[in-house]
């Protein structure tokens, strides 16, 4: 169940980072959408960290492959643009998250 839990926000999320950057009234080209993208993240690798338990590292991997991708599709699509800070921002929540386990689990 959590698996699924796990791989069905990431759909979401993947899915919300695409639309024009007009449609939403979501800024998150400051700073405090990096904190929310972070938080995003953060909130992502929890619930894969406990999802996958014995898959840490691949779940690290993966969240920062699907923050690039993101970056990348938003880079090619004519209503978006790809910012740098936006993937910095990503692995700041996914590095943050699995420092807290690895202190805390001692994994």
């Amino acid at each position: 169940m959590l698996r699924q839990a796990f791989w069905c926000c990431c759909l979401i999320v993947l899915v919300l980072s695409l639309p024009p950057t007009g449609g939403s009234d979501m800024d998150l080209s400051g700073f405090w959408g990096k904190v929310q993208i972070s938080a995003i993240f953060a909130a992502l690798t929890v619930l894969g960290l406990i999802a996958y338990p014995g898959s840490p590292r691949w779940v690290v991997i993966g969240l920062i492959a699907m923050g690039l991708l993101i970056e990348l599709i938003q880079s090619f699509a004519p209503w978006q643009y790809a910012e740098p800070d936006d993937l910095l921002a990503v692995m700041t929540g996914i590095i943050i998250v699995r420092v807290v386990w690895v202190v805390a689990f001692r994994r």
